[in-house]
């Protein structure tokens, strides 16, 4: 499962990408109470495996009795509560039999940062991070470093000397959306006029948007783009708006690339009771997986035709694993990337079900595709990995 990967910028050439892998963990206590230390990665510390062992779903580990692992949550909603219980779900799965325990911040990230600095004092032996931003989270790490705490940081934003650092492919959804519009315009004979719905003032968001244009522009080279649309974030009802505003003074694009999907589910609908519905005419494409969008692909009637499906179960899953591991005295890159998977009317409905089945065995290949680890640590502020080979994907 050794690949090659390449740090990609929001405004770099998509072209000659590489790819490699990652992933990691830190440290533990044997069963027995004693401590050997092995090699491992540059600021990690990897344990000697204990006389308990035990085998669960992803292999066999350390049995980690008295170990506990703590979320500091920032709020919740349905993406991160689903995070967390998938990766309770993969410990019991594991039989490794650590404890888990969650404190919310209310939306009040200096409160996550406090809670997350009481799971290190308490004796924690690792923490899951999904935050908002980076500001604060360096004490976090330094502590936990010093205490032997893992930190694994699963947020937009990578964290300087964490663990481990989990993102997701930006580049490579918009690339897969690209692909699917150059199919879409082909297949129906369509002159291709687009534009996007961006985030401009995030380098990862961004680069969704950005890759698209590449992309489609190298597998389409007559195509037309307007300039992007600024929306805000999460903020699917201004989006709409401002898609029906775009459409109305360029009425001849056809291809619309959003950021996320609850923007364009919402665009979807914004347009279509405008009177642009029809899928053989218009296109819009997203990035998540969320049910809505793939319920409208599924539809076959939706102008919401493609997205970039991340399986977030299955990225949780691993980063379980990974914990497991590390406290288990193995070797985990520092890195990972989580890839997306291409969903269209043709195989949209393989995708609802691939997506709910993480734990599910005959499922377990996936993992190979979905998973890339690398050796370099990320740095806050710095370019993402991606994927992508070329710029037609």
């Amino acid at each position: 499962m050794s690949t090659r990967m390449r740090l990609l910028s929001s405004g770099e050439s998509v072209r000659s990408a590489r790819l490699s892998r990652r992933q990691l963990l830190r440290r533990g206590l044997v069963a027995t109470g004693a401590v050997a230390l092995v090699g491992g990665w540059p600021g990690q510390a990897a344990f000697a495996q204990g006389s308990g062992q035990v085998t669960g779903y992803f292999g066999t580990f350390n049995d980690l009795t008295g170990k506990k692992e703590g979320w500091p949550s920032l709020e919740h909603d349905e993406v991160n509560d689903s995070l967390w219980q998938m990766i309770m779900k993969t410990g019991a799965a594991d039989n490794t039999h650590m404890q888990f325990a969650n404190v919310d911040a209310g939306a009040d990230q200096s409160k996550q940062v406090q809670n997350a600095i009481n799971f290190i004092t308490q004796g924690y032996s690792a923490i899951y991070i999904n935050t908002g931003t980076a500001a604060g989270w360096d004490q976090v790490i330094q502590q936990a470093s010093a205490a032997g705490v893992l930190t694994m940081n699963h947020s937009p934003d990578a964290l300087t000397g964490a663990t481990q650092n989990v993102v997701i492919d930006h580049a490579q959804a918009g690339n897969l959306n690209a692909q699917a519009a150059a199919s879409w315009a082909n297949a129906n004979g369509v002159t291709p006029v687009a534009a996007t719905l961006a985030i401009l003032n995030s380098v990862p968001l961004k680069l969704r948007t950005d890759t698209f244009k590449r992309s489609l522009s190298s597998l389409m080279p007559q195509v037309t783009f307007y300039e992007d649309v600024a929306v805000p974030l999460n903020n699917p009802n201004a989006s709409a708006a401002a898609a029906q505003n775009l459409l109305n003074a360029h009425p001849d694009i056809n291809i619309l690339f959003c950021y996320n999907d609850d923007t364009a589910t919402a665009v979807a609908t914004a347009l279509g009771q405008q009177g642009i519905a029809d899928p053989t005419q218009f296109w819009i494409g997203g990035v998540d997986g969320n049910n809505s969008a793939l319920q409208n692909i599924a539809s076959g009637s939706s102008t919401q035709q493609a997205t970039a499906a991340f399986f977030f179960g299955y990225s949780a899953a691993a980063l379980q694993s990974d914990v497991e591991k590390i406290l288990s005295g193995q070797k985990v890159p520092p890195t990972r990337a989580l890839l997306p998977q291409l969903a269209t009317g043709d195989n949209v409905q393989s995708v609802m079900t691939q997506s709910n089945g993480a734990l599910d065995p005959q499922y377990k290949s996936l993992y190979d595709t979905l998973i890339h680890y690398f050796d370099q640590p990320l740095v806050t502020g710095r370019p993402l990995p991606s994927v992508i080979t070329g710029g037609g994907g």
